[in-house]
C-alpha cells in the first residue's frame, strides 16, 4: 500500500476506469483527439505507463513526433495518473516539456508517468517519453506538469467512477 499525503491509497485506478478517463473524453475532447491510440501497459499506483503508435497526424514536417503532441500526451498521461492518486477536478498551471530526440512516423512510444507530489493545492508528476524497448530504448521527451486543485469533485465523470476515485484515498 502507498501513502498520499498521509493518507493510505490502496490501488490504482482499474483499466476500466482508465478506459473512461482516456478514451471517453472525460478528460476532455482535445485529450481523446490527441491521443486516439492509447494502450494502457502498466497501471499501479502513483505510475502510468501507457504506448501510443506515432500517427501522421501528430507528426512535423520532419515526419517526427510533433512537440505539441508529445506535450499533450505529457499533460493526458500526468493527469490521468494524477487523478488516481488524487480524485479532485484540477488544471494545469505549469507544463514543462525538454524535447530530446526524434520519433518518426510509424514508431511506437511509451510514456511513463509518475505522481511525484499530492499537496493541499498543488500537485506534482513527471513524464517521461520513449522510443524502443528495454536496453534498446531513446528517450525522446521529459515533462515535469504542475497541477492547482479547483474543487473537490471531478465533474463530469458520472457518480460510479467519482466515488471511486474518492475512494482511493
Amino acid at each position: 500500500l502507498t501513502m498520499v499525503n498521509g493518507t493510505e491509497l490502496r490501488e490504482a485506478l482499474t483499466d476500466g476506469q482508465l478506459e473512461i478517463l482516456l478514451r471517453n473524453g472525460k478528460l476532455g475532447p482535445w485529450s481523446v483527439a490527441s491521443v486516439p491510440n492509447l494502450r494502457v501497459r502498466t497501471n499501479s499506483p502513483r505510475f502510468l505507463a501507457v504506448e501510443i503508435d506515432v500517427l501522421e497526424s501528430v507528426t512535423n514536417s520532419a515526419g517526427n513526433l510533433h512537440g505539441g503532441a508529445a506535450a499533450t500526451i505529457a499533460d493526458v498521461v500526468t493527469t490521468a495518473a494524477l487523478l488516481a492518486a488524487d480524485p479532485r477536478p484540477s488544471v494545469s498551471s505549469d507544463l514543462h516539456c525538454t524535447f530530446v530526440s526524434s520519433a518518426p512516423v510509424g514508431s511506437v512510444i511509451v510514456a511513463e508517468a509518475s505522481v511525484d507530489h499530492v499537496g493541499r493545492s498543488l500537485l506534482f508528476s513527471s513524464c517521461r517519453i520513449y522510443t524502443g524497448d528495454g536496453e534498446g530504448r531513446s528517450l525522446v521527451a521529459t515533462a515535469l506538469h504542475t497541477k492547482k486543485v479547483v474543487g473537490e469533485r471531478f465533474v463530469g465523470l458520472g457518480e460510479d467512477l467519482s466515488d471511486s476515485l474518492r475512494s482511493k484515498l
